[in-house]
């Protein structure tokens, strides 16, 4: 029965903060105030009373330190343990209440009256002290504040006097409202343990989520990454069958020129050897073809030197027969002629992918006289280039989503919805710049700001196209 009464349930890191509070005290209550009392009445009380006194004292002392030791000793993932010698520790803090009570009664009844208000102050003064050492642990608190407390109440309220009388109902007034104080107290203590948990915990998990966010993230810019180099094979495809059109032609043509020449037996050797450097010239015209595709989509994350001219033709080496083809004028104006380090090849398909989106604009709209302008020049540090077309420019209603994932105004011509937002991660995140879009008075003009990414340690050169 005895140990249930004694059953706790208070949280670890509370009680490590009472282990730690505690011992200040035990040395008052157990050590220095009974030697105290000791001195005081050494020529007022027995020899045997005095050192029974000061005996009771020092074994609670004793026991007091020893419980302190072993709960010191408990490991934090115990807390059973930790909770059971508390238990047990409540018993020494009792009796040091009830010798502290007893003896602040026999001095009520055996002092003059003048004492008692100085008792009174005394019993205050210790109890509400004791919220600072005690006051961690409810149970300890109740229990040493109670059996101190109590005898005095007890004794004042049996006198005859009023002033006695009304000490006893202030000093019970007091002992009710110190004890409701120190149980908020303790909750508020114990809430702020719980949060201090909660934000270790959150703490001790951020760094995983953020990890696992990123993670996510990352293989979703994979995948989008992936998408759009798809997209871009297939734009790629379109492109090398357009520049192979002429060509595979012309070797038709040769080829059926020297088979009619061969029919009618009026092909001699100089015709068979200018057909075969016609058709090596129109073959090495397609290699160069497949060349210069590979080299431009290939996945090259190395920063290197180069500078927006370069960019530019090899962009427009690229795209210039779709241009041509479809009698789109293009202007392109050069301010800033520096070099600058960047990933190049990103850059290049970013640069290809705002001219195809040009363009796309200028056919689906039909524009009379349409035209893409490309310009560059600095402002400050960075390196700007803008590309703008004539082709009316994009609704206000879309303006802020033409860079989210998956958002395209070209479903009809299965638009990806990926071009923009992957140039913008390009741009952005990779090359550390910027890139925005803007309505002039013709149409679309969207912006690239390039900062000068500093070298690698082996960094290539861009070859300059011719």
């Amino acid at each position: 029965m005895f140990r249930n009464i004694l059953t706790l349930n208070y949280h670890p890191e509370l009680i490590r903060i009472f282990i730690n509070t505690i011992s200040t005290s035990t040395l008052l209550a157990n050590l220095i105030g009974p030697l105290i009392l000791v001195v005081v009445f050494f020529n007022f009380l027995s020899v045997t009373l005095l050192a029974v006194w000061m005996t009771l004292h020092l074994a609670i002392l004793f026991v007091r330190f020893w419980l302190r030791r072993e709960m010191r000793a408990v490991p934090g993932a115990d807390p059973e343990a930790l909770n059971r010698y508390l238990a047990y520790y409540i018993v020494p803090v009792s009796l040091t209440g009830i010798l502290w009570g007893s003896a602040a009664a026999a001095g009520i009844l055996y002092l003059p009256d003048a004492y008692i208000y100085f008792l009174t102050s005394i019993l205050l003064g210790t109890t509400g002290g004791a919220v600072v050492t005690l006051g961690t642990i409810y149970h300890v608190f109740v229990s040493f504040t109670v059996f101190m407390t109590l005898p005095s109440i007890v004794v004042l309220a049996m006198g005859e006097s009023g002033p006695v009388q009304t000490a006893a109902l202030v000093l019970a007034f007091y002992l009710a409202m110190i004890l409701k104080l120190t149980q908020r107290y303790h909750l508020l203590l114990k809430r702020s343990i719980l949060l201090n948990e909660e934000v270790k915990e959150l703490n001790t998990t951020l760094e995983e989520r953020i990890r696992k966010e990123v993670e996510k993230n990352r293989r979703q810019e994979q995948v989008m990454l992936q998408q759009m180099r798809m997209a871009q094979m297939g734009e790629m495809l379109s492109m090398i069958a357009h520049q192979w059109r002429q060509p595979l032609n012309a070797i038709g043509i040769t080829a059926a020129n020297m088979e009619l020449k061969a029919l009618g037996h009026r092909s001699d050797d100089a015709d068979v050897v200018k057909a075969a450097q016609d058709i090596a010239t129109y073959v090495r015209h397609l290699s160069g073809t497949i060349e210069d595709f590979r080299n431009f989509f290939r996945p090259d994350k190395q920063r290197a030197e180069t500078t927006y001219d370069t960019l530019i033709a090899s962009v427009m080496e690229i795209i210039k027969p779709s241009i041509l083809d479809r009698q789109i004028d293009v202007v392109v104006t050069s301010e800033c002629l520096g070099t600058f380090t960047t990933y190049v090849n990103e850059v290049r398909q970013v640069v290809l992918n705002l001219v195809k989106n040009a363009e796309d604009v200028l056919i689906e709209r039909a524009v009379v006289h349409p035209r893409i302008t490309i310009a560059t020049f600095r402002e400050g540090d960075a390196c700007v280039l803008s590309v703008s077309d004539n082709g009316g420019g994009v609704p206000e209603a879309v303006m802020e989503r033409i860079f989210e994932p998956y958002f395209s105004t070209k479903n009809k011509k299965n638009g990806t919805g990926l071009g923009l937002y992957m140039s913008k991660i390009i741009v952005e995140e990779h090359c550390q710049g910027t890139l925005t879009v803007e309505n002039d008075t013709e149409g679309a003009r969207f912006v690239m700001k390039l900062k000068n990414l500093p070298p690698m340690e082996t960094m290539p050169k861009e070859r300059t196209a011719p």
